[in-house]
């Protein structure tokens, strides 16, 4: 299957990189697997102005954006 793996996390992606497996599990907020067009609403904030792409090409890409603004999606 394409698709993508999807984590929202409270952690900043500094801070992320820095933690142990425990400290990261305990920040995860939502995971799931979606299809191919899974992160069109992460893409659809970026566009608007209300998230920001940090990588991306395939794995991993990474985003950052305001709780208020995902939460609501998710």
């Amino acid at each position: 299957m394409i698709g993508w793996w999807i984590v929202v996390s409270t952690q900043s992606p500094e801070e992320r990189d820095r933690a142990d497996q425990e400290a990261r599990r305990a920040a995860i907020l939502a995971q799931w697997e979606a299809g191919a067009d899974g992160i069109r609403w992460i893409e659809r904030l970026t566009e608007a102005g209300k998230a920001a792409r940090l990588a991306g090409g395939g794995y991993s890409n990474r985003y950052t954006a305001r709780a208020g603004d995902v939460l609501p999606l998710i």
